[in-house]
C-alpha cells in the first residue's frame, strides 16, 4: 500500500491551510487562528503572506466552507486571531 500524503504545513506562509479552528464558549465565537512561527521581519514577503492568509480565511468564512465543515458553528460569530512567536 502507498504512504498517506503528508499534511500541508501550517503557518502564515501557507494560505492553502486554515491553521486552527477553535471554539471560544466565553465569547460564543469561532476562532480562526493564523500561526506565525517566524520572527517579524525575518522574511521580506511576510506581510504579503499575512495578507494572502487573511484573505483566504475571509474566503473560507464568506464562501460558506467553515459552516460546511463545521455545521455546529452556523449561528456563531467568527474571530480572526494571529498567534505570533514574539510581540
Amino acid at each position: 500500500m502507498g504512504e498517506e500524503p503528508k499534511p500541508e504545513p501550517r503557518g502564515v506562509f501557507n494560505p492553502r491551510v486554515v491553521d486552527l479552528v477553535a471554539d471560544d464558549p466565553t465569547s460564543d465565537e469561532v476562532v480562526l487562528v493564523m500561526l506565525e512561527p517566524r520572527r517579524w521581519g525575518s522574511d521580506p514577503n511576510q506581510l504579503r503572506q499575512l495578507e494572502a492568509k487573511f484573505n483566504a480565511y475571509l474566503s473560507y468564512v464568506l464562501g460558506g466552507y467553515l459552516v460546511q465543515q463545521y455545521p455546529q458553528y452556523a449561528e456563531r460569530g467568527v474571530r480572526f486571531q494571529l498567534d505570533c512567536v514574539e510581540n
